[in-house]
């Protein structure tokens, strides 16, 4: 196909995997090809591959039934939004070490171990950022599994960063909402997205209408409203279902509009593409949109490490000399070694003791003391609970998760200085992160928290947040 298109876009989700050729231009979209193959359950979870054999299998099969019609190897992958970080950084002025900087802002909101992930940034606007972060492992794994079926990777699109060129520039914020087999909000301002989350329906899109607002409207409370002064009317829809979906909003006097981009499908091509609105999206890639590269190989962060392990392997050699030398003197003084402990036939003499405390007669213990020494299954410091600030941050969509646990956390004796929503909406467990410096605190925090979550703590927070522990609710 020598005037075809140059790439396929792919797609997955739990329940399906999604490619198209198409090529984009003044009139909309011409689709060349699209094909969908059913992934069995359990395959995919909330956007994660769990199970890569299978998936693998599933994959080289995809590529082998729709190569023919593809025409092309070259791949333009949209990563999953519960894969990936994005958030807009700000800075008054622009900082000596950009990279630093930028890793101080997100660290405390990242759901990952920053040393371990894949960051990159670009300049959306004066010291505005557009930040987007991964774990290394989930990029290494796509691109060992789609590169081995067959595939030729281009670029690797977090999905909500493909959304801009079908609204194109708009200094104005807005909400954007993409409908597949799941939802996608992403909260835009400055022409970056300084936030977004998925959430998944029990019903058809078209019969929601209450959660799909009620989502949108925390994500806006939370996120957007403080320190606004304007309300956010804007809302974009993509999908099938974006008629639907617009009339919801425009019921809540927002300003909603579709933006399914016209779509011509060639000679060769029978069926809808309505279901393939984020591979269309995809579709308009070039250099301009913001991706990650395929990545074969990461090295993780250190931190000073170098200096400290060759000490160690200086050491290691210094040690065996060392051990030589104590074993020949050993042996040579056996013989005046053995004549000081054994004498009477053989018999070891225990050297003679230094009267000690613990060798005097056992004095009776007086009550008073007695309850310092008795161990005790209680934390044994008084700790002043509010005196630690707390920033709590909803990680399930359920409406009221942050609420319900500032108000526990507060019957409690914490202080929490915030609420919001975190990066997504599907933390299974509770999530804890809290400063080196407060860690003081962690006995009694988890001890509170497990009547009624279940919990696990994460990675430590940098010291110049202006909170001391940051709690993620999850959905257990």
């Amino acid at each position: 196909m020598l005037f075809g298109p140059k790439f396929a876009c792919l797609t997955f989700s739990d329940t399906n995997l999604k490619i198209l050729t198409a090529k984009t231009g003044a009139k909309g979209v011409k689709v060349y090809y699209f094909a969908k193959k059913p992934l069995p359950e359990g395959i995919v979870l909330n956007g994660q591959i769990v199970d890569e054999n299978l998936f693998n299998e599933a994959l080289k099969a995809f590529f082998l039934e729709n190569y023919d019609g593809l025409k092309t190897r070259n791949l333009v992958l949209g990563l999953n939004e519960t894969e990936v970080f994005l958030t807009t950084v700000s800075f008054d002025k622009k900082p000596k070490n950009l990279t630093k900087a930028i890793e101080e802002k997100i660290a405390p909101k990242l759901p990952f171990d920053l040393t371990t992930s894949y960051l990159t940034y670009h300049e959306i606007s004066e010291r505005t950022y557009q930040v987007a972060a991964a774990k290394a492992e989930v990029l290494q794994q796509l691109t060992s599994l789609f590169e081995g079926a067959g595939f030729s990777l281009k670029a690797i699109v977090p999905t909500p960063l493909s959304f801009f060129k079908l609204v194109g520039p708009l200094r104005t914020p807005y909400l954007f909402v993409s409908q597949e087999e799941d939802l996608i909000y992403s909260l835009v301002g400055n022409n970056g997205i300084a936030f977004s989350s998925t959430a998944r329906l029990k019903k058809q899109a078209i019969d929601n209408e209450k959660e799909i607002i009620k989502l949108a409207e925390e994500i806006i409370e939370e996120e957007y409203n403080p320190g606004k002064t304007e309300p956010l009317q804007n809302v974009f829809v993509l999908g099938k279902d974006a008629e639907f979906i617009k009339t919801f909003f425009d019921s809540q006097n927002f300003n909603a509009k579709g933006v399914n981009p016209p779509v011509r499908l060639s000679r060769q091509v029978q069926g809808d593409a309505a279901d393939f609105s984020r591979c269309l999206a995809l579709s308009f890639f070039d250099k301009t949109v913001f991706s990650f590269p395929k990545l074969a190989n990461f090295k993780p962060k250190e931190v000073s490490r170098v200096p400290k392990e060759s000490k160690k392997s200086n050491l290691k050699y210094l040690a065996i000399p060392l051990v030589i030398a104590l074993a020949a003197a050993l042996f040579l003084l056996w013989p005046t070694i053995k004549e000081f402990f054994f004498q009477n036939d053989g018999k070891y003499i225990e050297p003679t003791k230094v009267a000690t405390n613990t060798s005097l007669p056992k004095q009776a213990t007086p009550p008073a003391d007695q309850s310092v020494a008795t161990p005790s299954t209680q934390p044994k410091e008084q700790i002043n609970k509010a005196g630690f600030k707390i920033q709590v941050l909803n990680g399930t969509g359920k409406v009221g998760a942050a609420t319900n646990m500032r108000d526990f956390l507060v019957s409690k004796g914490y202080s929490v200085v915030g609420t919001g929503n975190a990066d997504n909406f599907n933390y299974q467990l509770t999530i804890i992160r809290l400063k080196e410096s407060k860690k003081e605190i962690t006995e009694h925090l988890t001890k509170d928290l497990e009547e009624r979550y279940a919990i696990s703590v994460g990675s430590p927070l940098s010291e110049g947040e202006s909170f001391d522990i940051l709690i993620i609710v999850g959905g257990d």
